[in-house]
Formats: structure tokens, C-alpha cells, sequence
């Protein structure tokens, strides 16, 4: 909002003004000068997440539960996870050519997965990234859709006649700047009763220099990201809320992270522990 600043003049002042005013009637008036009042947009130009093969993160954390989505305290003991980057040039499953190839490794409790006389279990996943250029420019992220898909109907592979299940997510969207959003993944698909599943995910930068302090007790001034779904069945909506929460610390990637739960599936809260960079 602009703020105007009343302008004091004394008698005399006004009154040559006036005069000097009635003098000159006839003369062009001056212009005013036009403020640009368009908000600027401050735009992220460091990398949040270079995909360098051979760099590994360490995280602490937790398994968030299904039915609440709220960390689950009990499993800060044992959960660990490792993200490393083992190729920069692994094929690409979707759309062909080639992207970065990422080894996720997690340890969670035993009784977690439905094992009470294990201590612990690792739980080992691969996922693969691409960017604009090979290493430049925006991030996606390959998901797998199939839990949506079940709980919709939507029929998908390898069923016969099924739809794919794993897609690119536009995970970061350097044209967008802060408090500006994007969409991740907008689409549409039929499910077996005939019924159009569509599913929007947007990304937003939330916040800069949001600081972290991490498990190895160093304070990383982060890039914030949320990421929300809306899911409308048959033209409704049906429901919608957070799907993850990262914070990107530039030249390093991801110090802080929330993957939300959903009905079926565990979230997960990781911070930061260590890495080999």
C-alpha cells in the first residue's frame, strides 16, 4: 500500500505558489511520473537439489500413521533413511531417454510391517528424477499412482486393458517465485464403473530462508515447498489436503521432509542426519 506523506507549507510559500500557479495558466502541466505498482516476484535461482551422482543423505525421523497422519513417536529408534544417487544417466521407465536414478534405503520397526519379533527391517526402493536439461532446469519425480487407483477403481497395469500407474511429478517449477504455485500433475482417467478420476497436485514455494536446524545440529536456511491434491470424482470433489512439505537447502537438496500418510500407506518425517558431500 502506498503511504502519502502530507507536505507542510507556510503562508508565503503557499501563496507563491498560488500566484505562480495563476501566472502560468495556459503552460503544459507537468506529467506525473506512474509508480509501477505490479508486486514483484522474487524468483529461486540457486539449485535446491543438484542430482550428482554418488552423493548420499542420511535421515532420522519417523513413520507417520495412516488413520491420523501425525509422527509416530515409537519409531524414532530405529527409522533411518538413505537417499543416494546412483546414476545420471539410468533409463527412464516413462517417456523414455534417461534421468537420475536415486537408491531410497529405510529401516523402519519391525511390528511396523507386521513383523513384532523383528527388531527392525529394511525397506529398500528405487526412484528416478529428471530435469529440463540433463542437468539443469526444473525436477521431476516419478510416482506411483496405484493407491489412488485402487481406491477410485481405475483399472491399471499390468491388469489387461489398465492404464500406466507411474507418472512424472513436477516436483520444483524454477519460473514460478515465491507465494506462486504450480501444477505438479494435472489429469484424467475413467475408472471401471465409468466414472472421470481427476487428480491435481500443486506445488507452491511457501517460504525462503525458512531455517532448519538438522540432526547434525547444522542450520540450514531452506527453501519451503508444499505440495496439496485435489481429487474429484465424477466432476466432485472428493477430497483434497497435503501430500508433502520439503525443505531444499541449495547445493545440498532436501534437509527436511514430510510425505503424508494416506489410508493405506505410512507418511514419513526425515531430517537430516548426515550426508558424504
Amino acid at each position: 500500500m502506498k503511504k502519502f506523506y502530507p507536505i507542510l507549507l507556510s503562508a508565503a510559500i503557499f501563496s507563491f505558489a498560488l500566484v505562480f500557479a495563476i501566472s502560468t495558466t495556459g503552460c503544459k502541466e507537468e506529467e506525473e511520473a506512474v509508480v509501477d505498482t505490479t508486486p514483484k516476484v522474487t524468483l529461486i535461482t540457486e539449485d535446491v537439489f543438484p542430482l550428482t551422482a554418488g552423493r548420499q543423505i542420511v535421515y532420522g525421523g519417523y513413520l507417520r500413521t495412516m488413520n491420523t497422519d501425525t509422527n509416530w513417536t515409537a519409531t524414532k529408534a530405529v527409522y533411518k533413511t538413505s537417499w543416494t544417487i546412483v546414476s545420471n544417466a539410468a533409463p527412464s521407465p516413462v517417456g523414455g531417454g534417461t534421468g537420475h536414478a536415486l537408491y531410497d534405503s529405510t529401516t523402519i520397526p519391525g511390528y511396523a510391517a507386521g513383523y513384532p519379533s523383528i527388531p527392525s527391517i529394511k525397506v529398500a526402493s528405487s526412484l528416478m528424477a529428471k530435469r529440463t536439461t540433463a542437468t539443469t532446469g526444473d525436477i521431476y519425480l516419478l510416482q506411483n499412482l496405484s493407491a489412488v487407483f485402487k481406491s477410485t477403481g481405475v483399472v491399471y497395469k499390468p491388469t489387461a486393458g489398465g492404464v500406466d500407474s507411474i507418472y512424472y511429478i513436477k516436483l520444483v517449477d524454477y519460473s514460478k517465485g515465491l507465494g506462486e504455485s504450480w501444477s505438479c500433475l494435472d489429469t484424467t482417467w475413467t475408472s471401471a464403473t465409468g466414472s472421470k478420476i481427476r487428480m491435481h497436485i500443486k506445488g507452491v514455494w511457501a517460504a525462503a530462508k525458512d531455517t532448519v536446524t538438522g540432526l547434525n545440529a547444522v542450520k540450514y536456511a531452506s527453501y519451503k515447498l508444499t505440495a496439496t491434491r485435489d481429487l474429484y470424482v465424477g466432476g466432485t470433489l472428493a477430497s483434497q489436503g497435503a501430500t508433502a512439505t520439503v525443505w531444499f537447502y541449495p547445493g545440498v537438496g532436501p534437509v527436511k521432509m514430510i510425505l503424508n500418510a494416506s489410508p493405506t500407506d505410512y507418511g514419513h518425517f526425515r531430517e537430516i542426519l548426515s550426508k558424504n558431500f
